[in-house]
């Protein structure tokens, strides 16, 4: 199935086309075969814990963790439990994923990342670090950033 994020997300179709290209094994990778394509992928995948976020078909976003980002992605996109949260919002494309050498810190990531708003999450996808800074501000009446000083 061809997924299309139909200009709602900006940066989100050349990030949906540069992941798929990964993902199909396209030969025009790096101007490498297919072979050496998947050593390169398989090499940098050791070892690392990946957290990643992948754009659902009814425009959810779903984040997770994985060893073997390949075989995550493949495995929500050919689900075995058609109860599962992608099974039913197929397909899923691979927007942005985040490496990392420890397992504690990825989880720690993923925590974080599934506790922010879509909002956040897309800023964070279109790169837009000015606007996932602006999300994470507090705004409630209590802020420290709006509190004024009452003179006795």
């Amino acid at each position: 199935k061809q997924h299309q994020t139909n200009g709602i997300y900006p940066k989100l179709e050349k990030k949906a086309v540069t992941i798929s290209i990964i993902t199909n094994m396209n030969s025009e990778l790096i101007g490498t075969t297919k072979k050496e394509q998947l050593y390169l992928i398989k090499n940098y995948c050791r070892k690392r814990y990946f957290v990643y976020i992948l754009h659902c078909s009814d425009k959810t976003l779903y984040v997770g963790i994985t060893n073997n980002l390949l075989q995550r992605c493949f495995q929500h996109n050919n689900p075995v439990d058609n109860h599962s949260y992608t099974a039913k919002r197929l397909p899923a494309i691979l927007v942005y994923a985040e490496s990392y050498s420890y397992v504690v810190h990825a989880i720690e990531r993923e925590k974080q990342l599934k506790g922010w708003t879509n909002a956040k999450k897309l800023a964070l996808i279109s790169e837009d670090f000015k606007s996932v800074h602006s999300f994470a501000e507090c705004k409630n009446a209590s802020s420290h950033k709006l509190y004024k000083r009452q003179e006795l």
